[in-house]
């Protein structure tokens, strides 16, 4: 019996996550029914944890773990597990992540002819990562996609035909992580790959890794890598080559103001004390945050942590459990101050904003400019 699909799921240091992930393939496989076999390869890259696994109780799955002796990292893994892999449709499951029930089945109905297929999710438990038909439009068109690099949060997102992976991908392998599934997309949509979408919230990203300082410096360096791969090696046509390098060099400027804003908001906790005096004085006591990205989340929890009241939370698309959203033609004054936490668009929001208050409004890098002028 030939083999439809193979799930490549790279562990490291995450054994904790298997039983959840047998339950979840389990359940997947279930209902995709019996008329093919399916094939799971766990990498396990983390060489001082062997891991073993017995087959999961159904005839027609085929389970095997690849312990490594040494640390390659996920790109090399990714590509080691596709390597020995048979199925006709490739799955990379991350190990922290969630994927519905019905994933698989509603994968294999959606790709259809195309070279991969891309489902909705969602980003923790509350923003969806496509919110709206821009959002759809982005992944589906490659030009969009080569111009924006959103859209696809994670290779957990997509199913793949196995043939319409390219060499290129599995030649260059970047050693730092993060970018390797975005430079996957890359060289197949430069090769003009159809990629089809799947509207249904199937899947579930998690960030295991609670240091987010460290994260960014990891991720600027791999866009950094991403970016020199590409050019060193004269990969992508001339004109879309030309899209990415300015995309990635833009993506990289935010990543670094991203990180300045990580650290600053790391020294706001630690001297929280001093920070509220400073606001109190100036009868800051009650704010509102504009912006649900990952910036303005993090402004959120870190300023609630220290205990500062958020009395409203703006956003044009975006939800947050917890917290009632509330949208542009909603904002009022029942605040005293309102923090922008976006990096792009910044004085055509402004204008929009001070034209709808009174109160104050600042930007995050200028609020936190003046929170930790004297610390």
């Amino acid at each position: 019996m030939k083999i439809l699909i193979t799930i490549i799921i790279p562990i490291f240091h995450g054994r904790q996550y298997l039983p959840d992930l047998i339950e979840m393939l389990k359940k997947n496989i279930g209902m995709l029914g019996n008329d093919s076999s399916y094939e799971v390869i766990f990498i396990n890259d983390c060489p001082e944890e062997k891991i073993e696994l017995d087959n999961i109780e159904n005839e027609n799955i085929q389970v095997s773990v690849i312990n490594h002796k040494d640390n390659i990292g996920i790109h090399g893994s990714r590509v080691e597990g596709l390597e020995n892999a048979k199925g006709e449709f490739i799955c990379f499951w991350d190990q922290d992540d969630k994927w519905a029930d019905n994933y698989l089945t509603e994968q294999v109905n959606h790709i259809q002819t195309a070279d991969a297929v891309v489902c909705n999710g969602r980003y923790g438990l509350d923003a969806f990562i496509m919110n709206d038909e821009e959002d759809f439009n982005v992944v589906h068109d490659n030009i969009s996609y080569l111009r924006q690099l959103r859209g696809i949060m994670s290779p957990g997102q997509v199913m793949l035909r196995r043939s319409s992976i390219p060499d290129e991908w599995k030649k260059y392998i970047l050693k730092t992580s993060y970018c390797d599934d975005a430079f996957l997309w890359v060289l197949m949509k430069d090769a003009g790959k159809k990629f089809n979408l799947c509207k249904k919230d199937l899947y579930t990203h998690r960030e295991s890794d609670s240091n987010t300082s460290l994260n960014r410096k990891r991720n600027i360096e791999s866009l950094e890598e991403m970016r020199s791969v590409i050019v060193e090696n004269n990969l992508l046509s001339e004109a879309n080559r030309e899209i990415v390098v300015k995309t990635i060099s833009d993506r990289i400027n935010i990543q670094s103001l991203n990180h300045d804003i990580d650290i600053r908001l790391e020294k706001v906790q630690e001297h929280k004390e001093s920070v509220l005096a400073f606001l109190y004085e100036k009868n800051i006591k009650h704010i509102s945050i504009y912006g649900l990205g990952a910036v303005g989340k993090r402004v959120f929890y870190t300023l609630k942590s220290i205990g500062l009241d958020i009395v409203n939370v703006y956003d044009q698309s975006a939800n947050m459990d917890g917290m009632q959203v509330k949208r542009m033609n909603e904002i009022d004054d029942n605040d005293d101050l309102m923090i922008l936490c976006v990096l792009n668009g910044k004085e055509e929001l402004l204008k929009k904003i001070q034209a709808g208050r009174k109160k104050s409004v600042l930007f995050i890098d200028d609020f936190l400019n003046e929170c930790l002028l004297d610390i």
